[in-house]
């Protein structure tokens, strides 16, 4: 594996200092890694493209449901005209509820982090952006719109990848370097960069627009599977030898791995309950909002 020296940075024995080796192929994987979570992300934005045109007028928009209402103390048959499809604020808010998993997930991952380092953490992150993704193609009419909200929230677990990847990213790259900001974004643009056109092509083609929810989880699982089976130092090796292959990849990272304190900014405005009470009222609205339209 390519290592390049830091001769300018002196090296030290405490582990939760940089090293003085930088492992390029090591980053460049868990960069990839991280695009294929983002992309998961992305893929509903061109997908929903694809999804029924709501009202335009057609029988398909609706169906019926059949029940029984009392009327002047008598029963009466009823027969109740829904929407079938999403409408276009529906499918907006499925676009914008993602980042709201991402800030639920962002301290939860932050413990996982502290208690199982790394490598567990971040395949577990791909484990909960793979399980919504590929639930995501079964929801998408308008009966299944609050499970679709739900799936597409813990989809947005997975951007709290983010954390334990910049964490490791600094044991390698000091964090006043001009170069860090452009290698930690890179899988951003990776994703859009990659992402789209493969996309496109995809939900465009015979395979249809569902083949994009599952290229991208396979594309995930190909990589994470890589990515647990690379041992990228000797110290790794010798621990894999002493304890099997299997327990070391999953508790080697946790002892070499710095500890993330989760005492939150501005802490003192989300104590005062008359934020808490503003954001609250203003979340039932949007949901009034939404559910109306």
């Amino acid at each position: 594996m390519a290592k390049i020296s830091d001769t300018n940075r002196p090296s030290t024995d405490d582990s939760e200092t940089t090293t003085n080796t930088i492992p390029l192929f090591f980053i460049l994987l868990c960069t990839f890694c991280m695009a294929v979570l983002y992309s998961n992300i992305l893929t509903y934005h061109l997908t929903i493209t694809q999804l029924h045109s709501y009202g335009n007028g057609s029988a398909a928009d609706f169906y019926n449901e059949y029940g029984v209402r009392e009327i002047n103390e008598s029963r009466v048959k009823v027969t109740i005209q829904k929407h079938r499809f999403l409408s276009n604020p529906q499918k907006e808010a499925l676009i914008s509820v993602a980042p709201l998993g991402g800030l639920i997930s962002w301290f939860p991952i932050a413990v996982a982090y502290n208690q199982m380092g790394f490598r567990r953490c971040f395949v577990m992150c791909a484990v909960l952006s793979l399980i919504p993704s590929m639930l995501v193609p079964l929801c998408t009419s308008a009966r299944t719109f609050l499970l679709a909200i739900v799936i597409r929230i813990l989809q947005g677990f997975s951007l709290a990848s983010f954390l334990p990847y910049l964490c490791k990213m600094a044991l390698f790259i000091p964090m006043n370097h001009i170069a860090v900001p452009t290698i930690v974004f890179t899988y951003i643009q990776m994703a859009a960069f990659f992402g789209f056109p493969i996309f496109s092509l995809l939900s465009w083609s015979n395979l249809g627009w569902h083949s994009v929810h599952y290229g991208c989880c396979i594309a995930t699982t190909i990589l994470f599977i890589i990515f647990m089976l690379i041992n990228y130092d000797d110290e790794f090796k010798e621990k894999a030898n002493r304890e099997g292959t299997f327990n070391a990849l999953f508790t080697y990272e946790r002892c070499r791995s710095p500890i993330i304190n989760l005492r939150l900014p501005y802490l003192s405005i989300y104590q005062v309950r008359k934020q808490i009470n503003i954001c609250s009222h203003c979340s039932c609205f949007q949901i009034n909002l939404i559910s109306m339209s």
